[in-house]
């Protein structure tokens, strides 16, 4: 059947300039995630140094910023971003698709690239990971950026919303693994290839 797949005819579903960005996100998020982690618990999670998981952090932020706002305009400037938040038919398919996902139903009702949750996911990022490179910029330089830290409480209150938002933002990147390793073979390679045979999942 695999041989068969590959002579189908193929879609472009990721262009070159999206996947890149999508493997520098995820990339950055992770070092951002563990090296995150070993600043704040640095028994629990080993790393060479403590200056070493600061500077990744640092440098982790900076490329996955620069990621998410070179999305943001990719997205404006190609105009597929339409394909990513969620309008009218959206919201109107929404409850047939919870009830697949929930086994109430067999069929899923059809979606052109991506199902509701996805897009209500990568909509939720925008403002998340926003608010993750504020209170993260707080926290790395608080003297330069003390009208922001009192403006959020102080310090130890910026530090509370910005684990509280990391924690977050791991709950939104497994909904995105489950969706993106259960829907379908040919979709999961999409984001290696660009590509997907037309009529398969």
């Amino acid at each position: 059947m695999w041989l068969l797949a590959g002579l189908l005819p193929k879609k472009l579903r990721h262009t070159r300039e999206v996947r890149i960005f999508h493997w520098v996100l995820a990339g950055s998020y992770f070092l951002l995630f563990y090296t995150g982690l070993h600043i704040s618990h640095p028994g629990r999670f080993p790393f060479p140094r403590m200056r070493l998981a600061r500077l990744g952090h640092f440098t982790g932020q900076f490329a996955f910023l620069g990621a998410l706002f070179w999305r943001i305009h990719n997205g404006i400037k190609t105009g597929n971003y339409r394909e990513i938040l969620p309008g009218g038919e959206t919201l109107a398919k929404t409850p047939a698709y919870l009830r697949y996902e929930v086994f109430l139903t067999s069929r899923a009702p059809g979606f052109p690239k991506y199902n509701p949750f996805q897009k209500f996911l990568y909509t939720l990022w925008v403002p998340l990971f926003l608010m993750l490179g504020v209170t993260g910029s707080v926290l790395y330089i608080p003297q330069k950026l003390a009208p922001l830290e009192r403006a959020f409480g102080g310090l130890n209150r910026v530090r509370r919303l910005h684990y509280l938002f990391s924690l977050a933002s791991f709950g939104t990147v497994a909904g995105h693994l489950y969706f993106a390793l259960t829907s379908g073979t040919e979709t999961l390679k999409s984001i290696f290839t660009g590509c997907k045979a037309r009529g398969k999942k």
